[in-house]
């Protein structure tokens, strides 16, 4: 009888246990946060901004649908996307080149590096068909957004994946940064900042 318990209980853990995995990697949630700031322009006041990030390419629905549906549900004026798009243990770039075409559609789209693009090794083709798309990437670079005295600037830098140590890492993100930095002239200008490991980055 105690067997029959012991076992009806393992059961149980196996089943719950796969039904909130299944929960984690399919239901799609949204954390909306408010940012202020002087600095920020006029122009830019009640600016939405969709953040995208670790997909590996994993799909929601037939041809990225349910987020697609997200995405628009939004009505974003920019999305931005900080790395690991795909897979490097699963690659399957159409699943996630399927999302890409619909959500350029939707608003501007910036992209940067994260681990697994790096450990793809597929990365330089990838970004190529990323640009063919539309999408603005940046690797260590900075575009500007809005007009004049009204712009902001949208940096983004390369996960630091090549290096080991924690310590190397942080001085190759200070580097990055520092690198995508110099293309701006103007001291006090608002900045975003997209990293895949945004822990790792010092402004």
């Amino acid at each position: 009888m105690k067997r029959k318990k012991v076992l009806f209980f393992i059961i149980i853990i196996c089943i719950c246990t796969w039904v909130f995995l299944h929960f984690e990697n399919n239901f799609i949630t949204i954390t909306k946060i408010t940012v202020k700031s002087p600095k920020l322009p006029d122009a830019f006041d009640g600016c939405k901004i969709v953040h995208l990030s670790d997909l590996h390419s994993k799909e929601f629905g037939k041809g990225q649908k349910n987020l697609v549906k997200k995405i628009e549900d939004a009505q974003p004026d920019l999305i931005v996307f900080t790395g690991d798009l795909i897979d490097s243990r699963h690659f399957d770039a159409e699943v996630s080149l399927e999302l890409i075409r619909q959500i350029v559609k939707i608003a501007p789209t910036y992209f940067v590096t994260g681990n697994h693009e790096r450990w793809s090794g597929n990365f330089d083709a990838l970004e190529k068909v990323l640009k063919e798309n539309g999408i603005h990437v940046l690797r260590n670079t900075c575009d500007r957004i809005g007009k004049d005295k009204d712009g902001i600037y949208i940096t983004g830098i390369d996960d630091p994946v090549s290096t080991q140590a924690i310590y190397e890492e942080t001085k190759v993100v200070e580097n990055e940064i520092k690198q995508a930095l110099k293309e701006i002239k103007e001291n006090d200008v608002f900045k975003i900042l997209l990293a895949h490991r945004p822990d790792a980055s010092i402004i």
